[in-house]
């Protein structure tokens, strides 16, 4: 029994240590407001999934813009000019939800790094909701 609360302790330590931040498997579910013009990465750490689901949120009144691009790049102002733009939403309204864009990966051993994935839009204030299945 003592080894195994050692070989516990261990694991703690060692994830403690980690770089970034730890995220536990499964949904993960967060919202992000578009600044229009300013690209906003999806997470500033890096965070591997499987799939993921991005909607304009109800209440919003612009259009939305997905960017990627890899980890240690920045899109340009305006990532629908650079040749960085990888799909668009459709506005939202008072009473439902906008455009969607979804990625996934079709084997098991596949993964995503939200880190590569930014966020911008034509209107200031609205709303993308992300969900994500962490890995």
């Amino acid at each position: 029994m003592k080894t195994i609360s050692k070989l516990l302790l261990a694991a703690s330590v060692f994830v403690a240590l980690l770089p970034g931040q730890f995220v536990p498997p499964g949904r993960k579910n967060f919202k992000i407001t578009i600044v229009a013009g300013t690209p906003q990465r999806v997470s500033a750490t890096p965070l591997v999934v499987d799939r993921y689901i991005i909607q304009m949120a109800i209440g919003g009144t612009g259009s939305g813009l997905i960017c990627i691009v890899p980890v240690a790049t920045t899109p340009a102002a305006s990532c629908a000019t650079a040749g960085q733009l990888s799909g668009q939403l459709a506005p939202a309204s008072a009473t439902a939800p906008g455009g969607s864009w979804s990625d996934g990966v079709s084997n098991s051993g596949g993964s995503i790094n939200l880190q590569t994935v930014w966020i911008d839009g034509s209107n200031s204030g609205d709303v993308v909701i992300v969900s994500a299945n962490v890995k």
